[in-house]
């Protein structure tokens, strides 16, 4: 039984729906993420954006218009919507991909932040999830051969372990923002147990 909202943010990149389906709490279209919705027959609760990417500003009260130049994006906006709408749980559809490489650091930026709010959010991207963990643990699923990595968003991440069906395991370790320690991890099983006691990391897992 779940306690907490769950709220499914759709955005205008990259985009699947490996693992989509309609049992969420709140559904939010932030701009041409209404296109990704409609076509998987998912009707979205809020439809916010400034709509550059739409094209078109649709019409319904449950239209949020935002202008153009403005001090955050159509994501920050729709996470701000969810968060204040008591959904502590956050799954990122098009979020990720394109040529826009700086919204997709803006939006790990988000997650992170998000995170350390005490959100738990996942990005799912066509051969990859992104998942933020702060002062906690998460068991992930996957196969022999599945790369994932462990970087730390926080100058530093204290008591880092990595455990379970991992090639490379750490325990009590201390990861920090600065180099590549944590990149390309494999999975020997079927299941991994990443956890950090005093900070955020950001974990990269390939799914298909």
């Amino acid at each position: 039984m779940r306690t907490e909202k769950t709220a499914l943010i759709v955005g205008a990149g990259e985009f699947t729906n490996r693992g989509l389906d309609k049992s969420f709490d709140m559904v939010i279209a932030a701009d041409a993420g209404l296109t990704k919705l409609n076509d998987n027959n998912i009707t979205p609760d809020v439809i916010i954006g400034d709509f550059d990417s739409l094209g078109f500003a649709p019409d319904g009260p449950d239209v949020i218009s935002l202008p153009i130049e403005k001090d955050l994006t159509d994501l920050e906006a729709a996470m701000r919507r969810a968060w204040d709408s008591g959904c502590r749980n956050m799954l990122l559809y098009g979020v990720t991909g394109g040529n826009r490489i700086d919204h997709f650091l803006g939006n790990l930026q988000l997650g992170a932040e998000y995170s350390r709010r005490g959100a738990k959010v996942r990005m799912v991207a066509p051969d990859y999830s992104v998942y933020f963990l702060t002062n906690g643990e998460i068991t992930l699923h996957g196969h022999t051969g599945t790369i994932f990595s462990v970087l730390s968003h926080t100058i530093k991440s204290e008591g880092v372990s990595i455990l379970g069906d991992a090639k490379y395991r750490i325990c009590g370790s201390c990861l920090e923002n600065k180099g590549t320690l944590g990149i390309s991890n494999e999975m020997q099983g079927n299941t991994i147990t990443v956890s950090v006691k005093k900070g955020t990391l950001i974990i990269l897992i390939y799914e298909s």
